[in-house]
């Protein structure tokens, strides 16, 4: 299946985050039905609200991405940090 980022409803958005997200786009076998998003990021936004009323604060879904430019730094629940880069899977 072939979605352009137009073609994807925005689902969330705080000042320099917009998050597109189309539902159902797949299986992941043993996880169920799976989604793809779009994350717009600008330099140096803190996402943290869009968590916010989650359990823990935290999103609790599984995540598969791909990033297209800049770097990305993620922090998990036990406080570890990631960063990937432009051209990076994680």
């Amino acid at each position: 299946m072939r979605v352009s980022k137009e073609q994807v409803n925005i689902k969330l958005q705080i000042p320099g985050a917009v998050i597109r997200q189309h539902k159902d786009f797949g299986d992941a076998t043993g996880l169920g039905k799976i989604s793809c998003e779009y994350f717009s990021l600008s330099a140096g936004v803190d996402t943290t609200p869009l968590f916010q009323g989650l359990e823990g604060n935290l999103c609790q879904s599984p995540h598969w991405g791909y990033v297209l430019q800049g770097q990305l730094t993620t922090t998990d629940a036990a406080g570890e940090k990631e960063t990937v880069n432009a051209n990076d899977l994680f």
